[in-house]
């Protein structure tokens, strides 16, 4: 779902085929508190292998990602060159256009998200608050 924005339809393919390869961040919890069950096995006084292993199966996921990422582009979908001038050129954004598009797509995000997030935060806080029973604070 997050890659339909991706305008770029090379890219959206590359992150559609390799965005399963990343470890989800929602079992992180799962398997924190799985490693909490079991006896925790100790590799010197600041290493746990139960805390080395998950943190293994992060690294690996990214690594995993990005060579995959990089052997997609390189191979299957590879980019489009221009040839202008009989010279072939491939196109790559400059700097300022790539700071302008984050920009503009954070900005985005701000305004949209960011206004749920604070109305849902006030709501959130309002529900929490009310009723305030003074006479249970102060004595």
């Amino acid at each position: 779902m997050a890659a339909r924005v991706i305008e770029n339809e090379r890219d959206r393919l590359t992150t559609i085929l390799v965005a399963p390869l990343l470890t989800c961040s929602a079992g992180c919890l799962v398997r924190a508190a799985d490693r909490g069950l079991h006896s925790d096995i100790r590799l010197g006084r600041l290493l746990s292998l139960q805390g080395l292993t998950l943190a293994a199966l992060y690294v690996l996921g990214i690594v995993a990602a990005v060579v995959a990422a990089l052997v997609l582009k390189r191979t299957v979908l590879r980019a489009r060159l221009r040839v202008s001038d009989g010279v072939a050129q491939l196109q790559v954004p400059s700097p300022r256009t790539v700071a302008l598009r984050v920009g503009e797509r954070a900005w985005i995000f701000l305004r949209t998200a960011g206004t749920l997030i604070l109305a849902v935060s006030i709501v959130v806080w309002a529900a929490l608050y009310y009723p305030h029973d003074r006479k249970a604070v102060d004595p």
